[in-house]
């Protein structure tokens, strides 16, 4: 199915990730209207369960919210969708 997770989708976003950091990622999640945000928001939310990726997470969204106090609403909507925390 078009709408999951598979292994060329996930090794893409990865690379994206490793290539223009994680606080850039999650910034462009912010504003962007591509049709691959609801899978880039799915493998977040996977990566999450891990203990380590949910901490850099949280960092990057609190690095985000330093820099741009205008985004906290923002970034607690997917903070919330992604972890379901605040």
């Amino acid at each position: 199915m078009a709408n999951d997770l598979n292994h060329e989708f996930c090794a893409k976003f990865r690379a994206e990730i490793k290539d223009h950091g994680l606080i850039a990622v999650i910034s462009e999640l912010l504003v962007s209207t591509s049709d691959k945000v609801a899978l880039k928001k799915k493998y977040l939310t996977r990566e999450c369960r891990k203990n380590a990726f949910a901490g850099k997470f949280t960092e990057a969204c609190a690095t985000i919210v330093e820099r741009n106090r205008r985004l906290s609403h923002s970034v607690y909507s997917l903070k919330q969708e992604i972890i379901g925390q605040p």
